[in-house]
């Protein structure tokens, strides 16, 4: 995952932007998503993406439950 510039609010063509300058691979896409979630709250994400569990997030958690890794 490409996270050297990333949109900590809008996106995916615009909206707010953060430096936050890593690189993160794996095998496990969604352990890479989860790590992804961790960093933008770092930056200060929307509220949506700040509040809960990392893994209680609407699109990993379906990941989680269709097996995808």
């Amino acid at each position: 995952m490409d996270g050297i510039d990333v949109f900590i609010s809008g996106g995916p063509m615009r909206g707010e932007l953060a430096h936050a300058g890593v690189m993160v691979a794996g095998t496990d896409r969604i352990a890479i998503d989860a790590v992804g979630v961790a960093i933008l709250r770092s930056l200060g994400t929307t509220p949506e993406v700040a509040q809960g569990k990392v893994f209680q997030q609407d699109q990993i958690a379906r990941a989680v439950e269709l097996g995808l890794e």
